[in-house]
């Protein structure tokens, strides 16, 4: 979906937090989107041969980023111009202890939005295990040292990867939410890998 990537690729460009490295990780092995990306020192890209689905995609990501901490994006989705900033401003102010700060999202349907806060969780794997709370994974900012005890995505999951990992994660590490709509999801008629929920 290169037009989305564009926005999705601008919407990281553009952030008030400049300290930022940003991989594309292609996994559409027919579309290649190079000569799409902006012309940037802090923009990497990879390219996938076959397709190996979201879990391996993301695992590659983590892998070839530098950074103390791993954001995520999905190419049909966005963020606002000062979620890293305040999501690294509360890592800044917390202990290590701290793992995953999350953002609350807005969701945009055609001419429809919708709203999901972020709200702090006592008990999270069991809130967890009832609930994927946190939402989105564009929604997340997460400490590379908590991901290197815990392990990236299982790429069993061909869809739901991120609530098994959010699972994982609260065994290890606190999460605490930005309550404000700082990541934007826009829904539409295309197919996502979260619909499949019986696969």
């Amino acid at each position: 979906r290169p037009k989305k990537l564009q926005r999705a690729i601008e919407s990281v460009v553009e952030q008030t937090y400049k300290n930022w490295e940003l991989i594309v990780v292609n996994d559409h092995p027919e579309c290649d989107v190079r000569d799409r990306l902006p012309d940037h020192d802090a923009i990497r890209y990879v390219h996938h041969d076959d397709n190996q689905g979201a879990p391996t995609a993301r695992n590659n990501g983590i892998k070839r980023s530098e950074g103390k901490f791993v954001a995520f994006l999905d190419d049909d989705d966005e963020w606002d111009s000062k979620k890293i900033e305040q999501q690294v401003a509360v890592f800044n102010n917390s202990y290590d202890s701290l793992g995953v700060v999350y953002t609350g999202t807005e969701v945009r349907r055609c001419n429809n939005r919708t709203y999901n806060s972020a709200n702090k969780k006592d008990n999270l794997t069991k809130k967890l295990l009832k609930e994927n709370f946190v939402g989105t994974l564009s929604s997340v900012l997460v400490r590379r040292s908590i991901i290197e005890q815990v392990g990236g995505f299982d790429i069993r999951f061909p869809s739901w990867q991120d609530k098994e990992w959010y699972i994982r994660l609260s065994q290890y590490c606190e999460f605490k939410p930005v309550n404000k709509y700082l990541t934007i999801r826009h829904m539409t008629g295309d197919d996502h890998i979260s619909d499949d929920f019986e696969q």
